[in-house]
Order: C-alpha cells, then sequence, then structure tokens
C-alpha cells in the first residue's frame, strides 16, 4: 500500500479510536461503519490523485524524450554560410594609362551556402566583382561561381563523388581562385593571357579516392560550354563537338610524403579543342613540394600542346613557390613562373598579416615580363572571410 494511503488510514482509525475526556461509550457499530466509508471514499481519492500524478509525469518525460528525439534528428542536418570580400587598391602600369595606372574595387566578393545530412553536402556559391577597370568580369554582375552535391564515402569508406559545377583544382597548389595564392595571378592563372591551367571550372563528374592517410587520386570528366578555341586562332565552329570522352583527367596528389615532409602530385588532361583542330589535345604535370616548420618550398612542371597557347611548339610551364611563416600571424612569400614558348615571367613577392580571426591585410609587389611590354603594380588588399 502507498505510504501516503497507508497513513491516512492509521490516522482516521487513531482518530476515530483514540478515547478522548468527553467519551464515555464505545462508538455504535453504525458509527463504525460510516467511518469505514468515509476511509474508502479518501482512499479512492488519493488513489486517483496519485494516478493522475503519474500519467502527467509520465506524458512529460515522453515529451522531454521526444524533444531529445527530434532535437537529436534535426543536428544531423546542418546549414553553414559562408563570406568573404576581397577590396584591392593597386598602383602600377599594369592597370594602364586610361585608368591612371590604378585599380580599386572589390575583386572577389562571394556567399557560400553549405548544407550536410548524413554523408551528402550541397555546395552553392554566388559572387561578384566590381572594379574601376573597363573589365567585362569586373563589372558588378552577380553570378552563380559553383554549384555541386558532394556523396561522401560513397561505396566504401574514403571514396567521394562531385557532381555539378565546380573548380577542377588541377596542379600542386590549385588554390580555387585567382588571387587565392598571391594577389595577381602567375602563369598557371592566366597570367599574360597563357592558359589557366590552375583555374579550370566548369560542369563536371570527379571521383576521390582517398586510399591512404597521405595519398590520393582524382579522376575527374568534364564538358565545355564553348569549345575551347586556343584563343581564337580559328572562327570555324566544331564539328563533332565535345564530350566526356575527349574532356577529363586523372590526378594523384601526396602530402607528408613518408612523413618527411615532401608533398607532390602527377596529372594528365586531356582537353577537346574546336576550329581547324577539332580534336582533343594533352596536357601533363608534376611537382614536388617540401614543408618543414615555417617553411614551403615548391617546383612544378606543366607541359601544354602547341594549341593551347597557339604557339609554334608546345608549351611548357615552370612554376616555382615559396614562402616562410615569420610568426603565427605574419608570412611572407616570393613566386616565380615562366612560359618556354610565350617567353613570358612572372614575379610576386608579397606578405600576408593576420589582423585578427576573421580579416587579413596583404600588401605585394609584382612583375610580368613580356615580349616587348613590361608590367608591374604594388597592390594592396584587405579580405574578410567568415
Amino acid at each position: 500500500m502507498d505510504r501516503k494511503i497507508s497513513c491516512s488510514l492509521a490516522v482516521g482509525l487513531a482518530v476515530l479510536f483514540t478515547p478522548t475526556s468527553n467519551a464515555q461509550n464505545p462508538p455504535s457499530a453504525a458509527e463504525m461503519w460510516q467511518a469505514i466509508q468515509d476511509l474508502q471514499k479518501e482512499n479512492k481519492r488519493l488513489r486517483q490523485e496519485l494516478s493522475l500524478s503519474s500519467v502527467n509525469k509520465a506524458q512529460t518525460l515522453s515529451n522531454e524524450k521526444n524533444t531529445d528525439t527530434q532535437v537529436k534528428e534535426d543536428s544531423e542536418f546542418s546549414f553553414k554560410l559562408g563570406r568573404f570580400i576581397r577590396a584591392d587598391v593597386g598602383h602600377g602600369d599594369r592597370y594602364g594609362n586610361g585608368h591612371g595606372d590604378d585599380r580599386l574595387g572589390i575583386t572577389k566578393a562571394a556567399v557560400a551556402i553549405i548544407s550536410e545530412y548524413e554523408n551528402i553536402k550541397g555546395v552553392f556559391v554566388v559572387g561578384t566583382e566590381i572594379t574601376s577597370l573597363d573589365d567585362p568580369n569586373e563589372d558588378g554582375d552577380v553570378d552563380i561561381k559553383d554549384a555541386f552535391i558532394v556523396i561522401q564515402d560513397f561505396g566504401w569508406q574514403g571514396f567521394d563523388v562531385t557532381m555539378g559545377a565546380q573548380p577542377l583544382l588541377i596542379g600542386l597548389k590549385p588554390e580555387g581562385y585567382p588571387g587565392d595564392h598571391s594577389i595577381q595571378g602567375s602563369i598557371e592563372y592566366g597570367a599574360g593571357d597563357a592558359f589557366a591551367f590552375s583555374n579550370q571550372a566548369g560542369p563536371a563528374l570527379t571521383a576521390d579516392w582517398r586510399y591512404s592517410d597521405t595519398q590520393r587520386i582524382r579522376l575527374g570528366v568534364f564538358d565545355q560550354k564553348d569549345y575551347f578555341n586556343s584563343g581564337s586562332i580559328d572562327v570555324t565552329l566544331a564539328e563533332e563537338g565535345s564530350d566526356f570522352s575527349d574532356n577529363y583527367y586523372l590526378q594523384w596528389t601526396g602530402s607528408d610524403l613518408l612523413g618527411s615532409g615532401f608533398y607532390a602530385n602527377l596529372v594528365y588532361e586531356s582537353r577537346y579543342i574546336g576550329g581547324m583542330i577539332n580534336n582533343n589535345e594533352d596536357i601533363w604535370g608534376a611537382g614536388l613540394g617540401w614543408q618543414q616548420g615555417p617553411l614551403d618550398l615548391s617546383l612544378e612542371y606543366v607541359s601544354l600542346d602547341k594549341a593551347f597557347n597557339a604557339t609554334l611548339d608546345d608549351e611548357s610551364y615552370l612554376i616555382a613557390e615559396s614562402s616562410y611563416s615569420v610568426n603565427e600571424n605574419a608570412s611572407i612569400y616570393f613566386d616565380y613562373s615562366e612560359a618556354d614558348e610565350l617567353d613570358i615571367k612572372t614575379y610576386r613577392l608579397g606578405m600576408d598579416y593576420q589582423y585578427n580571426a576573421h580579416t587579413t591585410f596583404s600588401v605585394e609587389y609584382n612583375e610580368d615580363d613580356m615580349p616587348g611590354e613590361d608590367l608591374g603594380s604594388l597592390d594592396l588588399r584587405v579580405n574578410l572571410h567568415y
């Protein structure tokens, strides 16, 4: 019997049968029966209260459990919003007399929406550029930069598949956008109108296989919205068009190889070219780098068919990059690149300073040596990223 009910029954019987100074005779049978009936009613009332309390408590616990379960289910879906803005000012003959030899504006502003549920991730990036230059690519129009879906661990652990409009990330240090490494892009990012080997992007299907902690293989097939015509050397339309069998690449990358700080890559690419060529041509490259403490050194070699830069012979790029972290906030870098057939050399000397967790200041002196002209500038940048 419940402790509360037992106490009530005991108290009732004690009151009923305890003699008082005014009680001369014991209670009659009728009085005793009435008292028992009253106690039974009280007992029933108390049981109903306890039963109702237990139901309410159980319902409350159930609601709390359901709430916890709902929160857990919702927490499996993540939604992130990333943003960055690059404000630039530069001066030098790179920007031409018509602009007073200077540039001012936003060289990149983007918003990235990243949603993820279980092993599926979606990425959607919109951005714009607007500067004082007469560049149709920097007119302030908002464009879709990337839109793709990633299926992680597709089939087995370490195998990811990406579908959609995406950066192809080819080369030893494919940063993603021109200016991610240095303010002015080097030859692999299109300096001197050279073919931008590390700045390729578009609708693609890529597969990444991380078969060890330090090595992976990436295979990508892509299609071109417009066929590549090697600098408009011919206006003839493509006869057969561009398809997956013409546009693909295979790349191996390794990091901290044998625990030595060395990293490397090997890549082969086939890309369709229209016009009179109307065929796919080859690109291949290899790179080796070494990172130890604050020092990072790398060297990369790229060979391209002559059609990509409309040269008489096959082209080759040599790309050397170095950086040194002075302290936890500041680093300096020096980059050199050259294109043999185009006879272009580029130099980048700069410094990055992390002002706070979301703001970086950069200053860079750069120069491009090309046949008939040398272009250079001094550029400053404020990069806000959060």
